[in-house]
């Protein structure tokens, strides 16, 4: 019997050198995220507007086009028309994940608006508009109700501009507009 309390020793021994070595690991590949505070409630209550444009992570379950046309109250913007707001009134900076696309309301990001702006012979500027823009596909089977489709997330970065204020602007497009033609920067928020 006293081998087997050797092979024991053996086996507790190597046991815990593999649990140190793994708790080892866990501290060099954990990352700290810093504090996460969720809240219960609607994004559309004022109370809540200066936590949702201090975020500086944001996601937003809008698949299918949830929050957009079918959300609307008469009178009322829509939901992605609301969350495009609060994402201009966020800091520079900014990270904001969306499941269907709101770009109908920020406008064009400053690659594709500078593209723009370089077609019609106008100066390019980081003040063209204040956010990027991509488009990530996760693949196909990643979420449990997409029923084998692939599955793409539209990925928003709000950029820093010149003003040092940290407010969204945008340029004017239009090649007879004053603006246009010597960047004056519109604010994108109110």
């Amino acid at each position: 019997v006293e081998e087997r309390c050797v092979i024991s020793h053996q086996f507790k021994d190597n046991l815990e050198r593999q649990v140190e070595q793994t708790l080892l690991m866990e501290k060099k590949w954990t990352r700290h995220i810093g504090s996460t505070e969720l809240r219960h409630g609607s994004f559309l209550d004022p109370k809540h507007h200066n936590f949702l444009i201090s975020a500086n992570k944001i996601l937003v379950n809008n698949a299918n086009d949830i929050f957009g046309s079918r959300s609307s109250l008469e009178g009322k913007p829509t939901l992605d028309a609301y969350i495009a707001a609060l994402f201009a009134s966020s800091e520079p900076g900014t990270i904001m994940v969306t499941l269907y696309p709101i770009t109908g309301y920020l406008g064009r990001s400053i690659e594709k608006e500078n593209e723009h702006r370089k077609k019609r012979n106008l100066q390019e500027s980081l003040d063209a508009s204040f956010f990027t823009c991509e488009q990530v596909n996760l693949g196909t089977g990643v979420v449990s109700w997409s029923h084998g489709k692939e599955i793409n997330v539209w990925v928003y970065s709000r950029v820093h501009q010149s003003d040092e204020s940290g407010d969204a602007y945008f340029l004017c497009d239009n090649i007879h507009c004053d603006a246009a033609q010597n960047n004056v920067a519109t604010a994108a928020v109110y």
